[in-house]
């Protein structure tokens, strides 16, 4: 079983993470999260996509740039690819 700092697959939770991020982007993403749940069901893994999404969104997506010092935005799926460099950072 990987680590959840390397695991590139976000399994059932993508939309979790999107509804989270999308309060990030309107200013209504509280200071602090408490993710509860069972032992394996995803709950590190959910919290290193949702920072890389908003690592790779403060970096790469706000800017006009198409490359900026973390390299290209990553796709919206739920499996982040060994190119992504935010994910690599974290």
């Amino acid at each position: 079983m990987l680590e959840p700092y390397n695991n590139r697959n976000l399994l059932y939770l993508n939309e979790l993470k999107n509804n989270l991020f999308d309060n990030f982007l309107n200013n209504k993403l509280h200071h602090s999260l408490l993710f509860v749940g069972e032992k394996g069901v995803g709950k590190a893994t959910l919290c290193y996509h949702l920072a890389n999404k908003i690592l790779d969104y403060n970096t790469t997506l706000k800017s006009n740039e198409p490359l900026s010092l973390f390299g290209e935005p990553e796709d919206e799926g739920d499996t982040l690819s060994e190119k992504n460099p935010t994910f690599n950072l974290i």
